[in-house]
């Protein structure tokens, strides 16, 4: 078989050289030159193809092993006093919602300077890889693109860290079922497997947020953050009192987000003076926003951040700030 001289050049680019590119086809460096300069294709072994496919097999089984260990929790110790966390329910953001509640936020993040910020997940919509609407549906068709989505995310993150690049604190990002929809996406179109989900982890990597998988716990001072936990079956726990399912089952305290309904709740559990607490921070959407997909149904969604104080596994204090109250001091 043959490699055309287009396929030779993305070969040297993968391989970043002409040498180790030659080195992997088993031939001179000189000859892979000359072809290459006269324009003409290259003769290759059958085995060339074979070892690129085991390449890509390996790199599969990499990408399989790394979301294994991804999901294993992650613990973040702090010290003898209590933390101060700053914690930002789902935002969702999209092309054309409102960003200037990001800058309020990070606003507050800067003048209050927490230990620690974390986004529970759902940072963005990322409607272009919804699977909700049927193909050839007028939803389907007036879906944005990814790069739309894409763009809008990273005028979000951009303005956040606007305010807060000077100041030295750690930001998570608990990923959601909406970032999760970018890998159901890849999984169901192979051609885009590696290539979608790695440009948002991209953006996390540039504006400081450390990102952390769906599904994933992350425990600050013993207490766990995730977007939704979920129940014996893996499906997330949901419905109008998901927070008493919630405390019923967890062994810890727990922070979430996902129903958008801001709720707190303390439960007592067996021992002397033992609970934990449960606390849904609800959304930081603009300030009476309902997506389309709720439509009339009851939703009693919350708009705003909370301020949290953690110690020794336990959420010690909260505080709701809403929407309005950011808007009117730092609007």
């Amino acid at each position: 078989m043959y490699y055309t001289p287009q396929q030779m050049r993305n070969l040297c680019d993968e391989y970043g050289s002409i040498r180790r590119a030659a080195d992997f086809l088993g031939m001179a460096e000189a000859t892979v030159r000359k072809r290459m300069k006269a324009g003409k294709p290259i003769k290759i072994s059958e085995t060339v193809n074979q070892v690129k496919e085991m390449e890509k097999e390996i790199d599969d089984l990499k990408r399989r092993l790394s979301f294994i260990s991804n999901q294993k929790p992650k613990y973040i110790a702090v010290g003898n006093e209590p933390a101060k966390i700053i914690a930002i329910g789902d935002t969702h953001d999209q092309p054309g919602m409102s960003k200037d509640r990001f800058k309020w936020i990070a606003k507050h993040c800067a003048k209050v300077i927490p230990h620690r910020i974390i986004q529970i997940g759902d940072f963005a919509s990322w409607d272009s890889v919804s699977t909700h609407d049927a193909p050839g549906s007028i939803t389907h068709a007036q879906r944005p693109s990814f790069r739309s989505d894409l763009e809008s995310c990273e005028e979000a993150m951009a303005l956040f860290f606007k305010e807060i690049k000077d100041l030295d604190i750690p930001m998570e990002l608990t990923a959601g079922n909406h970032e999760d929809r970018i890998q159901r996406f890849e999984n169901k179109n192979a051609e885009t497997v590696g290539t979608l989900y790695m440009q948002f982890e991209d953006l996390c990597a540039r504006y400081r947020w450390r990102l952390h998988p769906y599904g994933q716990w992350l425990f600050i001072d013993g207490v766990g953050f995730t977007h939704v936990p979920k129940n014996i079956m893996g499906k997330p726990y949901g419905g109008q009192n998901s927070e008493n399912q919630i405390a019923n089952h967890a062994t810890h305290s727990v922070v979430f987000g996902h129903t958008h309904r801001s709720s707190f709740r303390k439960a007592p559990k067996i021992g002397i003076n033992n609970s934990i607490e449960v606390l849904n921070l609800g959304s930081a959407m603009p300030d009476g926003y309902v997506a389309k997909y709720a439509g009339t149904a009851t939703s009693g969604w919350s708009y705003g951040i909370y301020e949290l104080t953690i110690k020794s596994g336990h959420i010690i204090s909260h505080r709701f700030i809403d929407m309005a109250q950011l808007q009117e001091q730092y609007g």
